[in-house]
């Protein structure tokens, strides 16, 4: 194996553990990296777009399950407090 890809949006907050358990010289590629790199390319040639876009937008949490559960879970993966909303789909 040359590389590994991580293809699922929950990959990277298990990139630690992962790494832990490949040789080093295994690369790992990271979606959210090209995704974020294609979506600053796009912005800057679609000026009209950038330009509409909130710059000072609020991160909110959803969850159909326990808010308390995914709070605890999801403070301890990004390591800040998060407090998220319990919805019913």
């Amino acid at each position: 194996i040359d590389a590994l890809l991580l293809g699922c949006t929950h990959y990277p907050l298990l990139l630690p553990k992962i790494r832990k358990y490949l040789p080093e010289h295994i690369a790992i590629v990271q979606q959210g990296e090209i995704v974020a790199h294609s979506l600053q390319q796009y912005l800057q040639k679609h000026t009209a777009l950038e330009s509409s876009l909130k710059k000072n937008g609020a991160i909110t949490f959803y969850t159909t399950d326990s808010q308390e559960s995914f709070s605890a879970i999801g403070s301890h993966f990004l390591s800040e407090t998060i407090q998220a909303q319990q919805i019913q789909l």
